[in-house]
């Protein structure tokens, strides 16, 4: 396990593109994006395992995306987003700004303090389809997906069951 005392603990990618496949991340932590943090844009995600990762309170007044923390455009698919924890918003991620898609991807069991167990998706413009949202817990707002101040999001297709909101 590892550890960041603000970004990205397990990896965090800055200013940069490219792919990232079949990679797991698991017990890691930080202030935003426990597992990843990405801030760039055109990056495939793809494939990976997201487990038991925390984004907590610490150095800054934020915690977000317990699983991963994007800032960019991405195309999110076909990842596993199972039993992270956010102390603020987005137990399994949280994606800030940007286009893109999130496809086929599983987001069970992942809890946070405050909006999005599953993911919070601010201030951007994603395609959400054909994903599962099983069992996950927030303390606050949606249980399964949040969206905050969207622009032309689009969501179709997708499976929300046993999701708890506070």
């Amino acid at each position: 396990a590892n550890t960041a005392t603000t970004t990205g603990g397990g990896a965090y990618l800055y200013n940069c593109s490219g792919e990232l496949i079949a990679n797991l991340f698991e017990g890691n932590s930080a202030n935003n994006g426990g597992g990843l943090a990405i801030q760039g844009d055109n990056i495939l995600l793809a494939e990976n395992e997201f487990r038991g990762n925390s984004a907590l309170f610490g150095e800054n007044e934020t915690a977000f995306g317990g699983g991963f923390y994007i800032s960019g455009s991405c195309q999110i698919e076909g990842n596993e987003l199972v039993g992270n924890a956010s102390d603020d918003d987005g137990g399994g991620g949280y994606v800030y700004g940007g286009r893109g898609s999130f496809d086929g991807n599983l987001l069970e069991g992942n809890t946070c303090g405050n909006d999005g167990a599953g993911i919070h998706f601010s201030r951007s413009s994603y395609t959400v389809t054909g994903n599962s949202f099983i069992d996950n817990d927030s303390s606050d707002d949606a249980g399964g997906l949040r969206i905050y101040v969207g622009n032309g999001q689009r969501v179709t297709g997708n499976e929300f069951v046993g999701n708890t909101a506070n």
